[in-house]
């Protein structure tokens, strides 16, 4: 599932991995400052980044978004990223000069550990769904790909992405094999895949807007 800017509204649709050709699904819809599509037990969920960071479960059927609550607690001013990895949500916020990852039960936020400036800039948070697996975040900052640590938050470089990264892009997991996709703004906007080992990626095809939101499942 997909979410494309149609600024200020912003357009949920469905595609297949490694594909840029999106079909729409209902009407477009407005959003502040969209964060980007989460994943859970048969729902997508999607948010705005800034205050009050609502939250809305989308119809994957009928595109119609229904208002779920306002998350509190969120540590900085941008909330970029959400994922879930089988067991626990997860989110992470930036203000630009440092970021933290945190759970999220309910409508609470927790945060794990401390700030870092290590990832500076963290635009979205990936995780597969799998409890051991590792969370990702990419950084605008360095433009660098950062792995986190669930129970400590300490990030830790993975490598450069080789281009210059932009704000507003989502990312996440194919569960069925573990690439790292990632709705890019390098020179335009395009998908492309992530190699958690090294950072660096292969763009795979060009939208015709700026994706703001992508959430993955496995048929």
């Amino acid at each position: 599932f997909t979410q494309i800017s149609s600024s200020p509204t912003f357009q949920f649709g469905k595609s297949f991995l490694e594909s840029c050709i999106i079909t729409n699904i209902g009407a477009p819809f407005p959003i502040t400052f969209p964060g980007g599509l989460f994943y859970r037990s048969g729902t997508v969920f999607t948010w705005n980044q800034s205050s009050p960071y609502q939250i809305w479960s989308i119809d994957t059927v009928s595109g119609v978004h229904t208002f779920l609550f306002n998350l509190t607690g969120v540590p900085q001013a941008n909330l970029t990223g959400i994922t879930w990895d089988g067991t626990t949500l997860y989110g992470v916020s930036t203000n630009l000069t440092f970021s933290q990852i945190f759970t999220i039960n309910g409508n609470v936020c927790t945060p794990i550990g401390t700030t870092t400036t290590v990832c500076a800039g963290a635009i979205f948070l990936a995780g597969r769904n799998l409890v051991g697996a590792g969370l990702f975040s990419v950084d605008i900052v360095l433009d660098n790909l950062y792995k986190w640590n669930k129970t400590t938050g300490v990030a830790t470089l993975v490598g450069p992405l080789g281009g210059n990264a932009n704000f507003g892009q989502d990312g996440q997991f194919d569960n069925s094999d573990g690439k790292l996709y990632w709705m890019s703004y390098i020179t335009g906007p395009a998908l492309r895949t992530i190699d958690t080992v090294t950072g660096g990626g292969v763009q795979l095809c060009t939208y015709l807007a700026q994706g703001t939101g992508i959430a993955t499942f496995t048929i």
